[in-house]
């Protein structure tokens, strides 16, 4: 039997609990530290890597560990219960060696991961793509196969049975189609100037957003989940090497994406460009101020898109875990105020609704952090 750690009140280092529903008028976003989740027993949390919230599901790639750990999400608190913990290293024949894994979740509820072993130089480090049943009720679980492809991220498309791969090194954006079982085949790749690492889209998921280190390209979707290349437009100030960490963005609304780059611990440089609702085509509009964003690598935008928080990379401006504000009619990104003595982090998830974000970590992390945030009006 499993280990099953539920953390109830007596667990949490609950400082306040935010009123649920519309934020209060005026109210700025704060984080209130609401727990923090250490090692116990099975739960192994050696630098935990990418959180994933599933609805009643929280799922969470483990870099030292190898594994993906797989909680049971109250929808009505946010608490976490410990359920599984799946031994992807174990399972691709290398255990205890480190990974960078990123997993998707299927509507058949089978867990996809890919990624790649740490440190990784090029294809042949790629984790390739594992497949796993899911049993939401116990989080049991079944491998069902793995097959190669490119080391990258995975990305839920709007059609269900779609997922896009963004790639490390392959410079593509590949399609990965999935059967009625679930089984998982590599499709169209999609190549071109500022096509490679991260991939984003507004809320209508018409176009996506994907960049290089120079460049920022659109692609559009069909019904289909068929990508189709639209074209890339120039970072301003943009430099090739040394690039540590890039993060595309696009907001809820549609109307603006960001670009932002890391090339070393006190540079970078960042841009926000206007969509055309149209063709997805973008224009530049301004830089971004990067004094204290700089090291971010993962940002995400309330509903209304007028607040974005991000997780940021140690030893940068931008480490931990923050906010700014975005006017929706200029674009413009303002820094506000980052979560006080939260560590660096590489990713966090967010439950707008709740008002919850569940935060990674970085090197020497073994424990996730839980904060609450003012909730988003229903």
């Amino acid at each position: 039997m499993r280990t099953i750690m539920r953390f109830s009140s007596s667990f949490l280092l609950c400082l306040a609990v935010l009123p649920r529903g519309a934020a209060a008028a005026g109210e700025e976003p704060r984080f209130v530290a609401r727990a923090e989740i250490k090692e116990a027993g099975e739960l192994k949390l050696d630098w935990p890597w990418m959180p994933y919230i599933s609805r009643d599901l929280f799922l969470l790639g483990v870099h030292r560990s190898g594994v993906v750990d797989v909680f049971r999400r109250d929808e009505k608190t946010g608490d976490l219960a410990f359920l599984s913990a799946v031994p992807v290293a174990t399972d691709l024949g290398s255990p205890g060696r480190h990974l960078d894994p990123h997993v998707a979740l299927s509507s058949k509820d089978i867990l996809y991961v890919t990624g790649a072993w740490t440190h990784a130089k090029n294809d042949q480090h790629s984790l390739g793509l594992s497949w796993y049943q899911l049993e939401r009720k116990d989080g049991s679980y079944r491998k069902l196969g793995t097959i190669p492809c490119s080391a990258g991220v995975l990305w839920p498309a709007a059609k269900p049975d779609v997922l896009y791969l963004s790639t490390y090194f392959a410079k593509e954006i590949q399609v990965i189609r999935l059967a009625a079982d679930g089984t998982p085949t590599v499709g169209e790749r999609i190549t071109g100037k500022g096509v490679g690492t991260g991939l984003s889209a507004p809320a209508d998921r018409r176009h996506w957003y994907t960049m290089s280190a120079q460049s920022v390209a659109w692609l559009t979707s069909d019904a289909a989940g068929t990508l189709t290349y639209g074209g890339a437009v120039d970072i301003p100030d943009a430099v090739a090497d040394k690039i540590s960490n890039l993060c595309v963005v696009a907001a809820p609304d549609g109307r603006h994406v960001y670009a932002m780059v890391r090339h070393s611990y006190s540079k970078g440089y960042g841009a926000v460009f206007s969509r055309d609702a149209a063709s997805g085509a973008l224009t530049f509009v301004e830089t971004i101020d990067m004094s204290k964003l700089i090291g971010v690598n993962h940002v995400v935008f309330t509903a209304d898109g007028t607040v974005g928080y991000f997780a940021g990379t140690p030893e940068c401006a931008g480490a931990g875990l923050g906010w700014f504000r975005r006017d929706p009619q200029s674009g413009k990104l303002t820094f506000v105020a980052k979560a006080p003595g939260a560590p660096a982090s590489w990713y966090l998830a967010y439950d707008g609704q709740l008002g919850r974000i569940y935060s990674g970590g970085f090197w020497s992390s073994k424990s996730i952090r839980v904060y609450d945030v003012p909730a988003e009006a229903p």
